[in-house]
């Protein structure tokens, strides 16, 4: 599940960053209970009113609902909730050049963690 998690996250920030430019993942661990993973990318942020509602299934922004764009609006409630169901927590916020996701894990779940 957080495989899928962050493959989503990533697939994610790919699709919506400006050409020529990178997606940036970051991971902190430096706090002695979380792991905090961050995913930025270059792309036009969300409008600030909507950033809690990316992560409701089925919601997309008007500026991604085209066809052409593809998906569902699956994907970040998707990121939500395998995070949540490991413990975790997970926001985003706008860079002023993009857009962040952070995702907090509990480092007790990752110790334990088998890879499958």
């Amino acid at each position: 599940e957080l495989h899928s998690a962050l493959e989503n996250l990533l697939r994610n920030a790919l699709r919506h960053t400006a050409e020529n430019s990178e997606v940036l993942m970051q991971m902190d661990n430096s706090d002695p209970a979380w792991i905090r993973l961050q995913v930025i990318d270059h792309g036009p942020g969300v409008p600030e009113e909507e950033l809690a509602s990316i992560f409701l299934p089925f919601y997309r922004l008007d500026s991604a609902r085209s066809r052409d764009s593809g998906g569902y609006g699956l994907g970040l409630s998707i990121v939500q909730r395998h995070i949540e169901a490991h413990g975790g927590r997970v926001s985003a916020a706008n860079t002023g050049s993009g857009l962040a996701v952070t995702v907090l894990l509990p480092k007790e779940l990752l110790v334990n963690e088998t890879p499958q």
